[in-house]
């Protein structure tokens, strides 16, 4: 009798394996695509497998110098692709429709196989550029990827009394106000982001600036500007102030050092003529009331005796 439900129990374990272990398979199969295909999403395009790599999604671009931008695949060295470039446009957010195709014999390019060089870039080369797969393999992910190239956000000079380009000199308890507008043409000012940094010592060891510490205070006046502004400037204000911008793909960065001269500096050289010439006039004095007059006797007893 135990026999028999121990057969029983026997087949029946063995008819729900043989049943449920694929239909548990293909669940799995399933789960893990969708899961996959909703976790990586690219330039709209969902996809599987193995992705591509590129030395910078962001690169920044100085007009003359030449400009690298390299796409591979880890699993398939040997992957071919094809560049596209989107322009963007300045002063609007406004893209191309599609991007173009880059071909290479367009001087302007050097086109390897996964590899597009810029010669001489241009303020015309800001743009995005796509590398795209030539000949998609089972298991690559991407069938595309993006790189940003942008210029480096432009800082206008501080417009600062008796300074220079790098240094400025502002009276013991005046009012100093710095401040820092940047303009790019290129990017939304809403990408636009700003903030400022200051050293007592050089420009390699900058902490940055706190409002409301220091006697500092930072005033916003749009997305692209921003003041620093100290009411009363003292001898310990004086600093090197950085005003760091950033687009989201490129920053810049520009410094002034800020010397605190006493308010009475300027009196220090009339008092020190006066001082000059009060000594000069006691010596002169005193030299005159020390000299000895001659003797008059002398004088006459010497012509009496001619």
């Amino acid at each position: 009798m135990i026999c028999k439900h121990f057969l029983a129990l026997f087949l029946w374990c063995h008819s729900y394996q043989i049943l449920l272990n694929p239909i548990l398979h293909l669940i799995a199969i399933s789960f893990t695509s969708t899961s996959i295909s909703s976790s990586i999403f690219f330039s709209g395009l969902y996809v599987v497998g193995t992705p591509i790599t590129v030395s910078a999604n962001k690169v920044n671009l100085v007009p003359g110098q030449e400009i690298a931008l390299k796409c591979t695949v880890t699993e398939y060295p040997d992957t071919k692709f094809d560049w596209y470039k989107r322009r963007v446009y300045p002063f609007i957010d406004k893209y191309d429709e599609s991007p173009i195709e880059l071909v290479k014999n367009d001087d302007r390019y050097s086109i390897d196989k996964n590899v597009l060089i810029i010669k001489s870039s241009t303020i015309e080369d800001v743009g995005d550029y796509f590398c795209r797969v030539k000949e998609p393999q089972d298991g690559i992910v991407e069938t595309e990827t993006m790189i940003s190239v942008r210029p480096k956000p432009y800082i206008e000079e501080f417009a600062l009394e008796s300074s220079t380009l790098r240094s400025a000199t502002v009276e013991d308890g005046k009012l100093l106000k710095i401040s820092c507008n940047v303009v790019d043409d290129y990017s939304s000012p809403d990408n636009i982001t700003i903030k400022w940094q200051m050293s007592k010592y050089d420009e390699g060891d900058m902490d940055e600036v706190i409002a409301g510490e220091d006697g500092i205070r930072l005033e916003v006046r749009n997305r692209t500007s921003q003041d620093l502004i100290i009411d009363r400037v003292t001898k310990d204000h004086r600093r090197l102030y950085r005003c760091h911008a950033s687009n989201g793909i490129t920053e810049n960065s520009k410094s002034i050092l800020i010397r605190v001269k006493n308010r009475y500096l300027a009196t220090w050289p009339a008092v020190g003529i006066i001082i000059e010439l009060v000594i000069l006039i006691g010596v002169i004095c005193f030299v005159e009331n020390r000299k000895v007059e001659p003797d008059k006797g002398a004088y006459d007893r010497k012509a009496i005796q001619m």
